[in-house]
């Protein structure tokens, strides 16, 4: 991610955090949570605030949450304690401390693809496929308007998007256009959900948990800065 992007969400931790936990989970996320597995392991890169890493352990997952910006990932460790969550300071496309041989059945980039730069989004695809089970859902929310606050980002075209993830393997399961829920104006937002395109639609989603064995040696943050 753009480093200036990094350092603007690290600035202003105080005030993403409180405003993205001004917004519900199961309202951001409407669209596409019936499709949501019963739980299993769920990798939250750009886990901002922690919302949807705390409400996705809630739900029987074991979150992996990925935060570039150090403030930020301080204040959503501190919030959200719970033993299901590791926490770790990462991001596309390296994804350096989460553990290789890692496997999940959700993988969620709620507003960060558009801060990737094309190369960047190109250099994340090995990353996701090789972390995303074959039955799995990669799951993206994709703002579409300008920032005024420093931050930039890329203009994402959603069918470029569908064919990236058809060239790896995926298919598109779920598709949807929303007016954004901060009612900022000239903001919208689309989600894209992607799961292989060999698994059939009946059977995409396990019934039953599947705590498999994870590798133990990735750094990940501990709580000491919480008060």
């Amino acid at each position: 991610m753009y480093k200036p992007n990094i350092a603007i969400y690290h600035k202003k931790a105080l005030g993403f955090f409180s405003l993205y936990s001004s917004l519900k989970f199961e309202n951001v996320h409407a669209d596409w949570l019936s499709l949501l597995p019963n739980g299993g392991y769920a990798l939250d890169i750009g886990a901002g605030s922690g919302r949807d890493a705390a409400k996705l352990a809630v739900r029987g997952f074991y979150v992996f949450a990925v935060e570039p910006a150090s403030a930020l990932l301080t204040l959503a460790q501190c919030a959200y304690t719970t033993a299901n969550i590791r926490w770790f300071k990462d991001q596309l496309p390296l994804l350096a401390t989460v553990p290789k041989s890692q496997t999940f059945d959700l993988i969620l980039l709620s507003a960060v693809w558009m801060h990737l730069t094309p190369q960047e989004q190109t250099a994340s695809w090995p990353q996701l496929i090789k972390h995303l089970r074959p039955d799995g859902l990669l799951v993206f929310t994709l703002r579409a308007g300008e920032f005024k606050d420093g931050r930039s980002s890329y203009t994402v075209d959603p069918q470029q998007l569908s064919e990236s993830a058809h060239s790896n393997g995926l298919r598109l399961v779920k598709s949807s256009t929303n007016f954004d829920k901060l009612n900022r104006e000239n903001i919208t937002w689309q989600t894209l959900v992607f799961t292989s395109a060999t698994v059939e639609a009946r059977n995409i989603y396990p019934s039953s948990l599947d705590y498999r064995t994870t590798d133990s040696g990735a750094t990940i943050t501990d709580n000491r800065a919480c008060g």
